[in-house]
């Protein structure tokens, strides 16, 4: 593919921005692609577009780094990350250990990491990273939209030196009781109201106080739990909505339809069709024995379904009358459970049309012998008077017969 190349002015930073579509909608994953764009000379900007926990952290560095090299991009350089179009709350937790390890592996080569447009989840996260990490000496950044973050990364470069290290504050803290209480009583919030998440602003903690670790990675938890709640209420009704437009598809179906416990040999549910045929309300079939509605118990309870599925049977209704069905037996799993689906039509006037054009076969049958039988007796008849007029010496009167040697049966078979 022949790379197109587009060319602007940033117009916060007045740095040049290149884009090419060789770099654009790069597939991480089914769901997941990402581009990558050159904002001067040493900041790459990254932009992901799907659900956070598809993200593939080894194959976005991979991309990263040969993006680096055919972009020509002068090192160290400063990443840019927007997560506007990121969807869900936190990374899987390989996620986050592949992009620990590129940070610590390459922090001589990528200098600063600016997040913007993220969710409070990843702000805290990411933060947090800063501070179980802090002897690297790699600026990590959080900010509001694209202006900040690139205003940010420009100071990143500007202020990187090779020789200037990471200031770790050595300022003791006491902890008082209270601060230890306002936590705890402040986790407890999390059962008991109606927040959703940790508004870290509410405490009177610095950053750098020893108690905000644990109040922020606490946010985290919570909020990729209320997160991952609300996701499986999602798939809850969605799963809900699915079953019951199935169970209205079923409902609305001619055929009679009976989800069976082949191994207890029971009913577990049945459509109106169904109860149409065997003559009863739904109640007062489910539950019941399967075996009881089929004429030929022992032959037809048998769910090995390694012989032919579809077959003509009798049901017998509760009622006692004999309903003859054409049946279809099919496998299925409900629920991780497996049953047989029984699917019923009723063949009655197929049935009752079989044995009227049967008669009608047999009677035409019979007519056409009675009619065989007929002619048979009158060609006889006919050689007897050509026989009785020879006897006299007279000429025969019915020519038609006189060549006919032998008498033929039903069918045109010669009797010996």
């Amino acid at each position: 593919m022949n790379a197109i190349t587009d060319s602007k002015i940033c117009p916060f930073t007045g740095l040049e921005i290149v884009e090419s579509n060789r770099w654009k909608n790069l597939k991480l994953a089914e769901n997941y692609v990402i581009s990558y764009r050159k904002i001067g000379d040493s900041i790459v900007d990254v932009h992901g577009y799907g659900h956070i926990l598809e993200f593939d952290a080894e194959r976005f560095q991979n991309f990263l780094d040969n993006f680096i090299e055919d972009q020509g991009i002068t090192l160290p350089y400063v990443e840019m990350r927007n997560y506007e179009d990121v969807q869900g709350v936190l990374p899987t937790k390989r996620t986050i250990m592949a992009q620990k390890d590129y940070f610590i592996e390459n922090k001589d080569k990528r200098i600063g990491f600016v997040a913007y447009n993220t969710t409070k989840a990843i702000s805290m996260l990411l933060m947090s990273g800063v501070r179980q990490y802090k002897s690297v000496n790699v600026v990590l950044s959080v900010e509001p939209d694209y202006n900040h973050a690139v205003k940010k990364a420009e100071d990143i470069l500007k202020d990187y030196s090779p020789y200037k290290k990471v200031g770790i504050s050595n300022k003791k803290y006491k902890i008082s009781s209270t601060e230890i209480e306002e936590v705890a009583l402040a986790c407890g919030r999390f059962l008991w109201e109606e927040s959703d998440l940790f508004d870290v602003s509410t405490f009177d903690l610095s950053e750098r106080h020893p108690l905000f670790p644990i109040v922020e990675n606490l946010a985290i938890v919570r909020e990729e739990l209320i997160h991952l709640e609300n996701e499986s209420y999602k798939k809850s009704k969605a799963l809900e909505s699915e079953q019951l437009q199935t169970e209205k598809i079923v409902e609305s179906l001619q055929s009679g339809i009976i989800i069976v416990d082949a191994f207890k040999d029971q009913v577990v549910d049945i459509n109106p069709a169904a109860c149409s045929l065997l003559e009863g309300e739904k109640e007062h079939i489910i539950g019941k024995p399967f075996s009881q509605f089929l004429m030929d118990q022992k032959k037809d309870v048998d769910y090995n379904l390694s012989g032919d599925k579809n077959r003509d049977n009798y049901l017998i209704t509760l009622k006692e009358d004999i309903v003859p069905v054409h049946r279809n037996s099919v496998k299925i799993t409900l629920n991780n459970k497996n049953y047989v689906l029984e699917n019923f039509v009723d063949i009655s006037e197929a049935k009752e049309h079989e044995e009227k054009l049967k008669k009608s076969l047999a009677h035409t049958k019979q007519i056409n012998n009675l009619t065989f039988n007929r002619e048979k007796r009158i060609i006889e008849m006919k050689k007897e008077v050509n026989q009785l007029l020879a006897e006299l010496g007279r000429e025969p009167k019915y020519k038609s017969v006189v060549d006919i040697k032998e008498d033929r049966g039903n069918y045109g078979e010669t009797k010996g």
